[in-house]
This record gives C-alpha cells, structure tokens and sequence, in this order.
C-alpha cells in the first residue's frame, strides 16, 4: 500500500516513491513564515474623570446599538401535555354531543 497520502511522498519530505510515474505534479514552493503583523498602537492612559467620561459613552453607546435577532422569532414554549389535555376535552364534549343528536 504504500505510506500516506496519493502517489509520491507522504511524511517522508515528498520523495517521489516506487509508485509515482513520471506525470506527477511539481513539487510546491512556499515561502518561509512572515512576521506576525504589527500590533495597533496602544491607547495612552487617560486620567480619572476621563474614565468617568468615557465609561458613560460607552454605556450610552451599548444602550444605542441594535438588538440581537433571536433565532426563533418571538416563538413561546408550549405546555404540550396541558394542549393534549384541552384536545381531550373537545373530543369528549364531541363525543357526547353527538351521541345526544343522535337520541
């Protein structure tokens, strides 16, 4: 069978094995890592009734922001066995209706 992975290669750094024929594809060239981009500057430390300022924006910008959108609309739980119980009822109330038109 052969180790890993479509003709050719595997874990072994991609030397061609007994099993790779002569179309197979070119060996891929990548270029080494690049260095994780730079980090945005860091804001500098405000003082104390700054804080107090901008802790009021950002509440005020939380209250302004749009609502989430829940996924089941403005969908209920329902009460199944009290809904079953309500049908047993009408069928009953049915039932003998029926029987006294049939009297």
């Amino acid at each position: 069978r052969g180790g890993g992975g479509g003709g050719g290669g595997g874990y072994d750094g991609g030397a061609p094995g007994p099993s790779a024929g002569g179309g197979s594809r070119p060996r891929l060239n990548l270029s080494k890592r690049t260095a994780p981009p730079p980090m945005p500057p860091r804001e500098e430390p405000k003082k104390e009734g700054e804080e107090k300022d901008a802790a009021k924006a950002d509440v005020g910008a939380a209250t302004t922001s749009k609502p989430k959108i829940n996924p089941f609309g403005s969908a209920s739980a329902v009460d199944t066995a009290k809904k079953l119980e309500e049908l047993e009822i009408k069928a009953a109330e049915a039932a003998e209706k029926k029987k006294k038109e049939e009297e």
